[in-house]
């Protein structure tokens, strides 16, 4: 799924994991009603929580004790996300809707309005779903029928934002020239005079910047020649080049800029990626310990060794494997020390400052990397209960359905798994083993009786039921932060040393996820020397995929 809005009411965001399994009729209908609901929606007012699940759903749930309200403005954009996050799950056509979809640039161009102020009409009301394409992709998109809705109900300031005046040539000059005369005369810097034009010329300091940057990129003698930023495209490219290993002095000349601009820029993407991520936690009575992370985190189960027990991309044998039973001592020491993780990595992202050092990052990041790992075990813990209650609901065992059944049920049933993990307590006796039963037969339950009937066991054979790589979707960073899958199985070709060092850095043999600090002592180097190693074996493992890839 793509990257989306984070849900500001936890209560909606416990909504939507718990419609996200219904069938695919009932999503849809909870789909039109949430739209009726976001249209009525006073941002000004509160809206108690069982009367939007009743609006929605169309049950009233019992409440015990003071009702719990929502504020109108955040409950729009929350439903709004639901509604998101609920279409990229169903394959919504413009034929069902009966209208046509249009994307996020034709509905700029219909309001007469730039994209940016598409994306905060979004947070207003202006309601978008995914919708399937020809090719088969799913496309954000905003139908006809609710773009109407949205500027009839917000039709001033629809006609206040199309009207808005667009600065012509004359008056984009004008600025360049008083920014030339303030820079030369008073040795203002870029904010400084951004900030003096847009007041002086009734303009947006956006607007005003991105006027002096244009001109500064095609200028023979630009105005801010050293303190030029580069643009949001640019610093994407440069953090994905970071992560993929590419040199900065090589990025530097790309660019234009010095090696440590490179890296700054890097480093600042790194800040805003840790910034965006959800880092709720179960407050465990542990964590109330004197020095809870010596105690926790030091458990052999939480550092020793947290490679991949099951196969990850073959179903059937996955299925096959060789389950033994779950360790409930040890399921609450992965618990506690994956919780744990998540609120010191929190703190420690509230505390970074505007220009992070690379080793403060790689601390945040590495100890992600490691809770990432713990709760890979986790839902390991779960893949016997997840067989055995796949097998119970199907009334047959799951390796005798049909390739269809067996790679929807066994993903969906993952991904339940993983969410539970999320909220369990094991301080209120909750065990994984007992909730993931629980709520995968409640799920399967409603799903019975929409699978086909099973007239002859199907057969399969290795390698028949290749399976998504659920490990990278355990958490809003396991991508990110793990190393590729398409590289892991080419560790036996590298050289020992570099095997090693590898697999301690991502925690795939031997202890947890390793810093580069914490590897420059293994390794008898500097942390900048692994990291060039780090960088280099990952290049390597890369050739190693595509020397397959031709063969």
């Amino acid at each position: 799924m793509p990257h989306v809005a984070r849900f500001k009411i936890d209560a909606i965001k416990e909504l939507f994991q718990q419609l996200r399994y219904a069938p695919r009729d009932t999503q849809l209908r909870h789909v039109a009603a949430t739209e009726t609901l976001v249209y009525e929606i006073d941002p000004e007012q509160n809206y108690p929580l069982d009367f939007v699940v009743f609006r929605i759903t169309g049950y009233r749930p019992e409440t015990t004790g003071e009702s719990v309200t929502c504020v109108g403005g955040a409950l729009r954009e929350d439903l709004g996300n639901f509604i998101q996050r609920i279409t990229w799950e169903q394959e919504l056509t413009e034929e069902q809707r009966g209208c046509r979809a249009l994307s996020m640039e034709d509905v700029a161009q219909r309001l007469q309005v730039s994209p940016k102020t598409v994306q905060r009409y979004r947070r207003l009301g202006l309601l978008c779903h995914y919708v399937m394409q020809e090719d088969g992709s799913k496309r954000l998109a905003c139908f006809e029928d609710a773009l109407e809705q949205f500027t009839k109900n917000n039709a001033r300031q629809v006609r206040k934002a199309a009207k808005f005046s667009r600065v012509d040539h004359e008056a984009e000059a004008i600025i360049i020239e008083d920014a030339i005369n303030l820079h030369e005369n008073e040795k203002l810097n870029l904010n400084r005079i951004v900030g003096r034009l847009a007041h002086k010329h009734h303009r947006a300091r956006e607007t005003v910047r991105q006027i002096l940057l244009r001109y500064d990129r095609s200028a023979e003698r630009p105005i801010f020649a050293s303190q030029q930023t580069l643009s949001q495209h640019d610093q994407r490219v440069v953090d994905r080049a970071l992560r993929w290993g590419i040199p900065a002095a090589r990025l530097a000349k790309r660019f234009g800029r010095t090696r440590s601009a490179i890296q700054r820029t890097g480093h600042r993407a790194r800040r805003r990626f840790l910034q965006q991520l959800d880092l709720s936690y179960v407050d465990l009575p542990t964590f109330s310990l004197v020095d809870p992370e010596t105690v926790i985190l030091n458990a052999p189960i939480v550092t020793g060794d947290l490679s991949d027990v099951y196969p990850d991309n073959d179903a059937l044998t996955l299925i096959q494997a060789q389950h033994t039973s779950s360790d409930h001592t040890e399921e609450t020491a992965l618990i506690g020390a994956y919780n744990l993780l998540k609120k010191r990595c929190g703190e420690a992202i509230s505390a970074l400052s505007e220009w992070p050092t690379a080793q403060v990052l790689d601390r945040v990041e590495t100890d992600l990397r490691w809770s990432d790992r713990l709760k890979n075990r986790l839902v390991e813990h779960a893949i016997p209960t997840i067989v055995q209650r796949l097998d119970q609901n199907l009334h047959a065992p799951l390796i005798t359905q049909p390739p269809g059944v067996i790679l929807s049920l066994l993903p969906m049933a993952i991904n339940i798994v993983s969410d539970l993990i999320e909220t369990l307590d094991p301080g209120r006796g909750q065990h994984l083993e007992g909730v993931a039963a629980f709520e995968l037969d409640r799920t399967l339950s409603r799903l019975s009786s929409e699978q086909p009937s099973q007239k002859a066991a199907a057969r399969h054979v290795p390698g028949s039921l290749p399976l998504p790589a659920w490990r990278y979707a355990l958490t809003q960073w396991s991508k990110r932060f793990n190393l590729r899958a398409d590289l892991v199985p080419h560790l036996h070709e590298l050289e020992e040393t570099s095997r090693n060092m590898i697999q301690i850095r991502y925690g795939l043999a031997h202890c947890c996820p390793q810093t580069y600090r914490d590897l420059a002592q293994r390794f008898d180097l500097t942390p900048r020397g692994a990291a060039q190693q780090i960088r280099q074996i990952t290049i390597e493992l890369r050739r190693l995929v595509r020397d397959q890839s031709k063969s």
